[in-house]
């Protein structure tokens, strides 16, 4: 999917190489995420949620705060 083989993307994951500037633009539109956000700069994800219906976009909106309350409470203890 991205264009380079297995050794190559094995280099990547154990920091041995880096990346070209195209290869980490595949890597983001795979992943839907930015490149900002691959390469450490951005800790924010964000959910794609064309093509959902508004109740669904609130059901999804309501899970994530549910769980990072959740989530917040749990590193409290």
């Amino acid at each position: 999917m991205v264009g380079v083989n297995k050794n190559t993307m094995c280099s990547y994951e154990n920091d041995v190489r880096q990346p070209s500037y195209e290869i980490l633009v595949r890597l983001a539109t795979i992943y839907r995420v930015s490149t900002d956000y691959l390469l450490g700069c951005e800790s924010k994800r964000t959910v794609d949620v064309s093509g959902l219906t508004p109740k669904e976009i609130q059901t999804i909106t309501e899970l994530v705060a549910s769980m990072t309350e959740k989530n917040k409470k749990l590193e409290g203890l």
